[in-house]
């Protein structure tokens, strides 16, 4: 009964071809060997497998942003706020910010800041695209689509584009703003100052 139970589970988890294991500490390859039968006394056969073991995607830790969102919800995965305005007027040091795919129609300033073991970060969420559009408007108050006054902020991934005036303006001190696409401003795509 144990080397049937035994059998069905190793038929489940392995299978010919390399065998690759890793650790915590480093990655690497190695071939496994599994003994099949003999076919005399002198010869045994060998192939090789592969061990299979489910992976666990760790949830996403944060506030969510997306189109389809209100900014009376909670900010969570599943009841996103509308607007990244809204996350930005509430978030505080260490949080991250998720924003999903969609195009926001807003003028969005930072005025929070984090620290520099706990910056605040606005990030696409994993396999999205998200477009802050200016639709050429004029600002009124504001000087950019996205304005980055808090310290220790980082921005990754968003695309800016179609601003009346600038696009993205930086005051914060230790901010960071990587790997945006910022298009189509009518003045300066992205304009670093800061305060003492």
């Amino acid at each position: 009964m144990r080397l049937s139970i035994l059998a069905l589970v190793l038929s489940l988890f392995l299978s010919p071809a390399p065998f690759v294991s890793a650790d915590s500490r480093s990655s690497h390859r190695s071939t496994g060997l599994l003994k099949t039968q003999k076919t005399s006394p002198q010869q045994e056969v060998f192939v090789n497998y592969s061990a299979y073991l489910p992976m666990i995607q760790r949830a996403l830790e944060g506030f969510f942003v997306s189109p389809n969102g209100s900014d009376t919800n909670d900010g969570s995965l599943t009841k996103p706020w509308r607007t990244i305005g809204k996350a930005a007027s509430l978030v505080t040091a260490g949080d991250v910010v998720y924003i999903k795919e969609g195009v926001y129609k807003e003028f969005v300033k930072i005025r929070a800041s984090g620290t520099e073991l706990e910056p605040i970060k606005f990030l696409p969420y994993p396999g999205d695209h998200p477009v802050i559009h200016g639709i050429n408007k004029d600002p009124g108050g504001n000087v950019a689509l996205l304005e980055i006054y808090g310290d220790y902020i980082y921005i990754s991934g968003l695309e800016v584009r179609n601003s009346a005036l600038m696009g993205v303006y930086i005051y914060g001190n230790h901010d960071i703003v990587d790997k945006m696409y910022v298009h189509h401003c009518r003045e300066n795509g992205i304009m670093i100052n800061h305060r003492k």
